[in-house]
């Protein structure tokens, strides 16, 4: 599990991956901090079998909210091959 304190919880993204569901958390953190500045407003990140949607900035926002769509299709497919196969 990644522990960052400067994170917080928003909720979670249920992925169906066939007869298996995975529920990934979605973190919230200050774009500002030291070394979230160059990263993109939405990513996956996978540490090991452990791996969560980070939101960086307004995670109201309308480009925020269809970045999330699109990395919770990424998170789908690389989730996908990685239990399935």
């Amino acid at each position: 599990m990644i522990i960052h304190p400067e994170r917080r919880l928003l909720g979670f993204v249920d992925l169906d991956l066939g007869h298996r569901s995975v529920r990934l958390p979605i973190q919230g953190v200050d774009p500002m901090t030291e070394n979230e500045t160059n990263s993109p407003m939405v990513s996956l990140e996978c540490d090991g079998d452990y791996c969560e949607i980070v939101v960086r900035g307004d995670a109201e926002s309308p480009s925020v909210t269809q970045s999330l769509q699109d990395v919770a299709a990424e998170a789908l497919k690389f989730m996908s091959g990685r239990i399935l196969n």
